[in-house]
């Protein structure tokens, strides 16, 4: 009976904090999110995060492709190259970057390379700079996941083309691709729903681009990166609360039909009926003609063709026929039976030794910037005279030891609850065959951000929850389930059902679960440091539902220190040295938990 009422919890948290805040919200505002839809601001950012969607997309899964295929016999150097933007926080990762690429008012470690680093004036800069660290933050996760799909496709077929002469680029092309080609047009269309609303890299790094005069909307001029996610960001700053919701429920519907053309990926019939939904709602949000032929591509039933009217959207802004004619041609190109790639081998190495020498001096340049601003005597100059730790000092003496218990007052319901809430879960899911529920799981986390916090904003507000640290517990808590289940779901599969019917067979059911929990101690432990590590880096809902700076956690205090990017006093000597505090205590905590998890085993 706890079993189940566990498992009837942990839905209840998933689904209270992703959906029911919709529904709530479109209560509440009516009709008037329909508006929304023909709004100048949401066209211009619509437009602006479908272009960043589909090319930082394209750019991640290109590259991680390449990385898995390249390095799967070097897996060491592999885990070594994506470390650094895995181990690190986002919000700190991007903090750190944006020290490193613009540094004192343009004086930065990228600057004296001789790269273009004005971020604040330069749109180029700006935007390609923010690619780049999108996409090297993301690549961990993709290219582990393209790798083991490469490893489940049968040897025999790669040495057999081997023995008939193909080159490693003929084998990557004729062979590896195709195989790969469901799974790779799975991962584009849910990254680029994913990408749309993207949030912490345009606002931490860029605060939404470079403005441009003929963005001047009712709030404000926009920036080439002022994306959903800044958008409702910006509105929720404004504070009115029906345009929060409205363009809240607006954001929400626009994302819901985006997603709805990956849930329907394999069904044709309803994948069509998705793709008309979707790019009907984008005529009308764009206003462009270039969105008929995207639906015409979208019927087709190629896959080159759908990805080619995805490619369309933001191609059209430019009115360019040739640019997508030339994309249309070579992804066409990569469906061909037979290409003669030989003199690409010779390329594809040195490819490949580029990127690995810029993987490793990005994660390279991310520590010595961070220690440079925590233990010298920046920010007076970038020129290093001293090593002191007078920063450290300073920032204790702030109070950032108050805001370290915060965030272990936030973290740590968080890390006890979410193991016990996800492995009955995990359990039910995986005897009852219910993958589905994980589907729904992954749909509902990936049409999350902004506007789902700025639903909740108003929720707590109602319920006099603001400033108070537990309720952003349980939202980090909705966000981390879903994760754990998964990992505890893959474990649960691999323990074979004998083994659970003979401990059934010696002491009933409850025995066999007791005898199933003290087995996974391990995944339990994993399941607890993922959990607090959710919560120790926990940002945006801090940063959205706690006002008073006594309740700031880590988090929050150390983008206080930097502020936006037009801050004229960015205080970087107290947030590296906050950031150094803030990553040995979670390496304390990791050695802590993985210590007793050995002795509990």
């Amino acid at each position: 009976m706890i079993w189940w009422a566990l498992s009837l919890v942990s839905i209840s948290t998933i689904v209270f904090y992703k959906l029911f805040p919709f529904v709530f919200s479109l209560v509440l505002s009516g009709s008037s999110f329909l508006s929304v839809f023909s709004n100048n601001a949401f066209r211009i950012s619509a437009e602006i995060s479908v272009f960043w969607s589909i090319l930082n997309t394209t750019a991640l899964i290109s590259l991680a492709t390449f990385l898995a295929w390249s390095l799967r016999k070097n897996r060491a150097l592999l885990n070594f190259l994506i470390f650094i933007p895995w181990a690190v926080p986002v919000y700190l990762t991007v903090m750190v970057w944006r020290f490193t690429i613009y540094g004192l008012n343009g004086e930065s470690l990228i600057s004296h390379l001789g790269l273009p680093t004005d971020i604040i004036s330069d749109p180029f800069s700006a935007y390609i700079w923010s690619v780049i660290l999108s996409v090297w933050l993301d690549l961990p996760m993709i290219t582990l996941s393209i790798l083991h799909s490469i490893e489940d496709i049968p040897n025999e077929i790669i040495e057999a083309a081997r023995i008939d002469g193909a080159s490693k680029a003929e084998i990557f092309t004729n062979i590896i691709i195709p195989k790969l080609s469901t799974v790779l047009e799975g991962w584009f269309l849910l990254y680029v729903v994913r990408y749309v609303h993207s949030f912490t890299i345009p606002f931490l790094l860029t605060s939404g681009g470079v403005t441009k005069p003929e963005w001047i909307t009712q709030f404000g001029a926009l920036g080439n990166l002022t994306t959903l996610g800044v958008l409702n960001y910006k509105i929720f700053e404004g504070y009115d609360m029906n345009q929060m919701l409205s363009f809240s429920v607006a954001t929400y519907i626009f994302l819901s039909a985006m997603i709805s053309v990956w849930i329907f990926r394999k069904r044709e019939n309803l994948r069509r009926i998705a793709l008309l939904i979707f790019f009907s709602l984008w005529m009308l949000i764009s206003r462009d003609l270039f969105s008929i032929a995207a639906i015409v591509l979208a019927f087709l039933p190629s896959r080159v063709a759908l990805i080619s009217a995805l490619l369309l959207l933001p191609i059209s802004k430019f009115k360019s026929f040739p640019i997508y004619f030339l994309i249309t041609f070579l992804l066409f190109l990569g469906e061909r039976k037979i290409v003669r790639l030989g003199k690409i081998s010779s390329v594809s190495s040195a490819l490949k030794i580029f990127l690995i020498l810029l993987l490793a001096a990005a994660g390279i340049i991310t520590f010595f910037s961070l220690f440079m601003v925590a233990f010298t005597d920046y920010p007076d100059s970038l020129k290093v005279s001293t090593v002191n730790f007078s920063s450290m000092r300073d920032v204790l003496n702030d109070g950032y030891g108050r805001n370290i218990l915060n965030s272990l007052t936030l973290a740590i319901p968080v890390m006890i609850l979410s193991p016990i809430l996800s492995f009955p879960l995990a359990y039910s899911i995986s005897r009852k065959k219910l993958d589905w529920m994980l589907q729904m799981f992954l749909v509902l986390r990936t049409v999350s951000g902004i506007h789902i916090l700025s639903m909740i904003f108003v929720m707590y507000a109602k319920m006099k929850l603001i400033n108070s640290i537990f309720p952003v517990s349980l939202i980090v808590m909705s966000n981390v389930i879903p994760q754990i289940v998964v990992f505890m779901k893959g474990y649960i599969d691999s323990i074979p059902k004998e083994y659970e019917e003979a401990a059934i067979l010696e002491g009933g059911k409850s025995a066999a679960k007791r005898i199933l929990m003290r087995v996974a101690i391990p995944q339990l432990s994993v399941g607890s440091l993922i959990g607090f590590m959710a919560g120790w880096n926990a940002f945006l809902a801090p940063l959205m539902l706690l006002f008073n700076d006594s309740l700031y956690p880590a988090s929050v205090k150390l983008y206080s220190y930097i502020g936006n990017l037009t801050d004229l006093y960015p205080k970087w000597n107290l947030f590296g040295a906050g950031a150094i505090l803030n990553l040995g205590v979670s390496l304390t905590v990791f050695i802590v938990i993985k210590t007793l998890s050995g002795m509990l085993k």
